[in-house]
């Protein structure tokens, strides 16, 4: 019997309905105190095929982090890849080695928060075709 139970978890647990559920673009848009325009964009897109991509573009440009990410119940955790700099230190910005958040309609809470950030939901901006 608990063989049949241990099966029946690892199938949902990676169910290809959650990953049509999850995968989307989510993205955190930040204004500017002091005009009203836009900041910073970060956008987080969740693929089906269980790869992540983190994208951050301020007035500075533009840097991105590839990673994976795994769902457990309400919970997406998201693995993120250093960018590897010139004299071999690794970089990883705002993110952590992994993040993990909190999944609810159309958002993504952060639970792990770097002491930098502030606790902001990112909104569904974009869906994924899963099929």
């Amino acid at each position: 019997m608990t063989w049949i139970n241990l099966i029946f978890v690892f199938i949902t647990s990676f169910s290809p309905t959650d990953r049509d559920e999850l995968a989307g673009i989510y993205s955190i848009r930040r204004k500017s105190h002091y005009n009203g325009t836009d900041w910073s964009t970060t956008t987080l897109e969740i693929n089906c095929d269980a790869t992540a991509s983190f994208s951050r573009r301020t007035h500075g440009g533009l840097i991105t982090w590839e990673g994976t990410w795994t769902n457990n119940k309400d919970t997406l955790t998201v693995k993120i890849k250093p960018i590897i700099t010139e004299d071999g230190k690794e970089y990883f910005g705002q993110w952590d080695k992994a993040n993990r958040f909190l999944i609810r309609k159309n958002r993504l809470t952060p639970i792990d928060l770097n002491r930098a950030m502030k606790p902001e939901s990112y909104k569904r901006t974009g869906d994924k075709d899963c099929s």
